[in-house]
């Protein structure tokens, strides 16, 4: 089944990029970046920034953006049965276009990575394609 993923959320002065795999089958129901209860994201994002899963997402999203962190995916769109990362099937992943965004956000100045499946296709996938 191929899955696709949501647009970035970033402020214009973002400064941190922190990237994922692939939304979830949870979080593409709900629409939301890292919706299943159990990802400890919101809760590690309350402890930082304030944003705690008690919070709607929208109030989450705007704490996070006020402290200039952007969250997006590395993969547009890629095949996966569920939702693990270690299910989506390399060949199919379609990257974002990270060199669009990082045109327009040129205050980025750190990328992480929230699992080592997203550092492994945005090693392998995108950072062929960028002038670093």
């Amino acid at each position: 089944m191929t899955s696709s993923g949501f647009r970035a959320v970033a402020g214009p002065d973002a400064r941190v990029l922190i990237l994922g795999t692939l939304p979830g089958a949870k979080s593409l129901a709900c629409g939301q970046y890292y919706a299943q209860p159990h990802n400890a994201f919101w809760k590690i994002m309350g402890e930082l920034v304030g944003a705690m899963p008690s919070l709607t997402y929208k109030e989450r999203l705007k704490r996070v953006i006020a402290r200039r962190i952007a969250l997006w995916d590395v993969c547009a769109n890629a095949e996966r049965q569920g939702s693990l990362d270690a299910a989506i099937q390399r060949l199919t992943v379609q990257p974002n276009d990270f060199r669009g965004f990082l045109r327009s956000h040129r205050s980025i100045e750190v990328i992480c990575f929230n699992g080592a499946k997203a550092s492994e296709l945005f090693r392998r996938r995108v950072s062929p394609t960028l002038d670093f």
